[in-house]
């Protein structure tokens, strides 16, 4: 090793490290978002199931929404949790519906740093929004062809 060499490695290691470590950390970040937004459908899959399976008349959407928020991913903002239960019609033979939905923001780090490099985002947060409908389980006899609008 010559003697007017000796630096750049120390210079070369401080400039690649901050490049490095956002390399490694912006494909986990996005994999944690993925996995908050999949612990969100679980959890909306999860109530809206409890809630198809509710007697229409016993729902209560104060206690279900609450059930909902309790199941959602933790740091995360929660922006809306909404569970409702549509009873079947038996004059018509609408089949009942449950549905719930959940709202996230997760806070990517990599918009944080664009923002902070000066590169316009879309923002700080990411937002996850999860659906299920599921029929009710308590159905009409299935004996009238009046069709459901």
């Amino acid at each position: 090793m010559r003697w007017n060499e000796r630096g750049q490695s120390i210079v070369e290691i401080t400039l690649m490290t901050p490049l490095i470590l956002v390399a490694l950390y912006v494909p986990m970040d996005f994999g944690i978002a993925i996995f908050k937004g999949h612990i969100t459908q679980n959890a909306v899959r999860d109530v809206v199931r409890v809630a198809a399976q509710t007697d229409p008349g016993s729902f209560n959407r104060t206690t279900a929404e609450a059930d909902l928020t309790s199941r959602l991913p933790s740091g995360v903002t929660v922006t809306a949790a909404t569970v409702s239960v549509v009873p079947s019609d038996p004059a018509t033979n609408c089949m009942g519906s449950a549905t719930a939905t959940a709202t996230i923001q997760y806070p990517l780090f990599w918009y944080r740093l664009v923002q902070i490099i000066g590169i316009p985002s879309p923002g700080t947060n990411l937002t996850i929004t999860r659906t299920a409908i599921m029929r009710h389980e308590k159905q009409p006899d299935g004996t009238s062809n009046i069709l459901c609008s």
